[in-house]
């Protein structure tokens, strides 16, 4: 996100949406930015009057690649003495720089960007490929950056998500990674209350509405069936053309708080025989066709972790205070606190993330406190076959690459 700094006239006010937007990228860039290319800038930025004399010009960075056309950055230039002394820099004396271009078909200067500090410095974009060097002269000193353009991806498509009131519609907020099906389509759940598939191309196929904010990316079965929690505190069953086959209450406000949120945000795990695990209120297990297996009462509720599946049927969890494991029937095989689990002070230890299986099939978790800080576990089990990495259907948070949240891919 850029940032940029204003100054209204006084009684103006700034009215602030909060807005998301899924995009589709093909390849990728990693730490690059695309923005719209806005209609052609001056390619060179004049300085104003001289000042004290400059040996050398250090521009940072001296090199970048631009593999996303339209990409913007801001680089730095810095006046030096010739004992290595700053003299000024753009970022409180941009006047002070001639800023060109070689090729401003390739990479353009544009004029001062204003930073959050009050400063200002030029604006670099990469445009088509090619090579072009960006000089900053001051006192007749040059230095140069490089700059390699080449396009490595590209934007296909983008969908904003609306959420409608009475008084109109506005961009609802995401806050949910996606899961992908079989056939390419992409199923994402947004503050609009609302599950919503999209196919490859970009075009909206669906949305399935529940009854509150959907935070947690859904999983998808092996029939296609999505598994998406929701902060009404239950877990839906969606069939793959958005109408409903069930869902289950997993969570429930405490008593005196029944008009609260009930978020569940646990991403559900299916195991190879359908079933799927999920924390509300608990860990529950509940059968392909909406009948709960079982329910662990934890003691515990809304935390973000993923149960773990291990090839012997054990599932592993972080449920608090605590790393958890149980067998295929919900029955606690063992627990590790790595603090007082009723210690209330600032100090007591907390488990809130997932547990993984590692590659020689040892339990690896974390915990933290506000006053110790984080610290990394591995746990070995000595009567437990839970396959490694390798074997477990569901060794990490998402099971694979395809964040399907499915044992198998």
């Amino acid at each position: 996100m850029t940032v940029r700094r204003m100054i209204l006239p006084r009684g103006v006010g700034i009215l602030s949406t909060a807005s998301a937007c899924l995009w589709l990228v093909l390849g990728g860039c990693g730490g690059e930015r695309a923005v719209p290319v806005g209609p052609s800038v001056p390619d060179t930025v004049a300085p104003s009057a001289p000042d004290t004399v400059v040996a050398s010009i250090r521009i940072t960075p001296s090199e970048r690649a631009i593999g996303f056309l339209g990409t913007r950055f801001r680089p730095s230039a810095e006046a030096l003495a010739a004992d290595g002394t700053m003299l000024y820099r753009t970022a409180f004396d941009p006047g002070r720089f001639a800023w060109s271009s070689s090729a401003p078909e390739i990479a353009s200067v544009s004029g001062e960007s204003t930073l959050s500090n009050g400063g200002s410095t030029p604006s670099i974009a990469g445009l088509s490929d090619g090579t072009a060097t960006i000089t900053a002269t001051s006192q007749g000193v040059t230095g140069r950056l490089m700059v390699t353009v080449r396009e490595r991806a590209r934007l296909a498509w983008s969908v904003p998500l609306e959420w409608s009131f009475a008084e109109g519609r506005v961009q609802a907020s995401i806050r949910a990674g996606v899961a992908i099906g079989a056939d390419g389509t992409i199923y994402v759940g947004g503050d609009d209350h609302s599950l919503h598939a999209i196919d490859r191309d970009g075009a909206p196929r669906w949305t399935f509405k529940t009854e509150n904010l959907i935070r947690a990316p859904p999983s998808i079965g092996a029939d296609g069936t999505i598994y998406v929690p929701s902060h009404d505190g239950r877990l839906y069953a969606v069939n793959r053309d958005g109408s409903e086959r069930w869902s289950v209450v997993v969570m429930r406000p405490p008593p005196g708080f029944e008009d609260s949120r009930a978020a569940v945000d646990s991403p559900p795990s299916i195991g190879p025989d359908g079933a799927i695990y999920v924390l509300g209120r608990g860990l529950f297990a509940i059968n392909p066709d909406g009948s709960i297996r079982w329910h662990f009462h934890s003691g515990t509720s809304g935390y973000r972790t993923t149960p773990i599946l291990g090839a012997d049927g054990n599932v592993y969890l972080g449920s608090g205070v605590a790393v958890t494991a149980l067998d295929a029937q919900g029955r606690v095989l063992w627990d590790y606190t790595p603090g007082d689990a009723w210690d209330l002070s600032p100090a007591r230890r907390r488990v809130l993330a997932s547990p993984a299986i590692g590659v020689d099939g040892r339990i690896v978790a974390t915990s933290f406190s506000f006053t110790d800080g984080g610290t990394i576990h591995g746990i070995v089990e000595t009567e437990s076959a839970n396959g490694g990495y390798a074997g477990s259907p569901w060794p990490t948070q998402r099971g694979n690459r395809a964040n399907t949240g499915r044992t198998g891919g």
